[in-house]
């Protein structure tokens, strides 16, 4: 997508380097790293289509273009708001372009009517009653905004070069052959790419040549830049902190600045090739620009890796939990000594905002354990982490504990006061789960655990959905003994 973008943002004699640079650069972007699978499907990559359709239309001769091309911006509302500011950069594109009183006018023309669609846009959210077109205007929303802007493009640019970097720091000898091939093709298709700029260039030289193509760069990298800045514009969704994040799911509000950094880098690289075509280095600044790009390759292929290992310990941590709890039953509260993130699960939505509630999701409890409409007068089994100061803040009176805020690291569906008796104590050592069975102590008091009165090796109820998910295959019960011991689970 990026290719056909870009291609249409170059003027002719170097769409091929700054198209094959840029769409580097587009593809291998490296925040945003794990994605929402309906938020992308439904949202962001239609969103993006019709960004990219509406540019080419833009760019393309006719009146009729040019309204459609509107027509899709003004889709893309519906789907994923933030690429509506970045298509003010549209007339910057033209390869005509120069600031003159025309130029001008049109901008003018192009600004008011983007602002107009997203007044509409703003009108039917609000009579549809949709919350954040409140945060937008509310003080909080604003510096949100402000920071976002400032922040979000150092952030983005500086993953540039920190993943690089990073990547370096990690590389296997394993891996020297595979890259090693990675880097020479990459390298001739960039060596080529600059052959066909410099034949393209002096079959058409002139003495004003240079100053043009000068100024042609320095037109896409105004254009870059603006559309850098112009993808924070409507950062209105999430914590403040996310600015901060190039990995997890949390990231994706760098998403829209890959089109902006393309140009840039497309930019930069064609500025590289054009300084230095004179001493003969083309070799040269194609394998620098090629060692760049295979380190980003490397960085997205080590995070993938990690990304494996998140679910692998996932799926530990949760069979642990089956093995070690199968005397779960109604009001049955699990709490993890979880003081340690082996392979950063933090970075995963579904492990932290919704911890309470999985084991709902890996195991079918009773349907009178579960009250859908207010979770809190559930009695199915829920677990919490606690955090490290725990000690401090969960003892209330003999025989009871508090999980609130300031015990727990998950803030949903926490059950407040508790008896000890229904607590399974779990702790977490070198990426593995243990069950104490002694009595808890904190500080001068003791409070007693559940025990384990039961022969099951399994929580003695049918899997849920995400089962299969989240859990390693096990010897697993016969549905005839799942049945029996589960009234026998119940009765007790």
């Amino acid at each position: 997508m990026c290719c056909c973008f870009t291609g249409s943002c170059s003027d002719r004699r170097k769409t091929l380097f700054f198209a094959l640079t840029s769409t580097f650069v587009f593809a291998l972007f490296p925040a945003n790293t794990n994605h929402a699978w309906l938020t992308s499907a439904f949202g962001i990559l239609p969103a993006s289509i019709l960004f990219l359709i509406a540019s080419h239309l833009y760019l393309s001769d006719g009146k009729r273009n040019r309204t459609l091309s509107y027509l899709l911006i003004f889709t893309s509302l519906f789907c994923y708001e933030k690429f509506l500011p970045m298509f003010w950069v549209a007339p910057l594109l033209k390869p005509t372009w120069k600031w003159n009183a025309r130029s001008r006018r049109e901008q003018l023309r192009h600004t008011a009517i983007l602002i107009a669609l997203m007044l509409i846009v703003l009108l039917i959210r609000k009579l549809i009653g949709e919350a954040r077109v409140n945060q937008a205007i509310d003080s909080d929303g604003v510096m949100q905004v402000l920071l976002s802007l400032v922040a979000g493009p150092l952030i983005s640019i500086g993953a540039f070069i920190f993943k690089p970097l990073q990547a370096l720091m990690m590389l296997e000898t394993k891996w020297i052959v595979p890259l090693s091939l990675l880097l020479v093709a990459i390298a001739c298709g960039l060596y080529f790419a600059q052959l066909n700029f410099q034949t393209k260039r002096s079959s058409n030289a002139s003495i004003k040549q240079p100053q043009h193509q000068s100024s042609s760069l320095w037109r896409l990298g105004l254009a870059g830049f603006a559309a850098l800045i112009l993808a924070y514009v409507l950062t209105l969704t999430g914590s403040e902190e996310n600015i901060y994040l190039v990995n997890g799911r949390a990231s994706l509000v760098h998403l829209a600045a890959a089109f902006g950094t393309a140009i840039l880098c497309g930019c930069a690289c064609c500025g590289i090739q054009l300084a230095v075509s004179r001493d003969r280095r083309n070799s040269i600044i194609a394998v620098a620009l090629a060692s760049f790009f295979m380190l980003l390759i490397v960085s997205g292929f080590k995070n993938q890796q990690e990304f494996v290992a998140i679910a692998q310990y996932q799926r530990t941590f949760w069979t642990d939990v089956a093995k070690l709890c199968p005397d779960m039953t109604r009001r049955s509260i699990i709490l993890i000594d979880f003081n340690q993130d082996p392979v950063g699960l933090d970075r995963v939505q579904s492990f932290n905002s919704r911890f309470p509630g999985l084991l709902g999701l890996i195991y079918k409890f009773p349907s009178d354990w579960i009250n859908s409409e207010n979770p809190l007068q559930s009695v199915q089994p829920r677990a919490y982490r606690l955090d490290d100061d725990w000690q401090e803040q969960i003892a209330i009176e003999d025989d009871f504990l508090q999980i609130n805020r300031e015990v727990a690291l998950d803030r949903r569906d926490l059950p407040g006061r508790i008896r000890s008796s229904r607590v399974i104590f779990l702790r977490s050592q070198e990426g593995r789960l243990s069950r104490q069975f002694e009595p808890l102590v904190v500080g001068d008091r003791t409070f007693n655990l559940k025990q384990n009165q039961t022969q099951l090796k399994a929580p003695p109820f049918p899997p849920n959905f995400m089962f299969d998910l989240l859990m390693f295959p096990t010897d697993s019960q016969s549905p005839a003994d799942l049945q029996s011991r589960d009234r026998e689970l119940l009765d007790r």
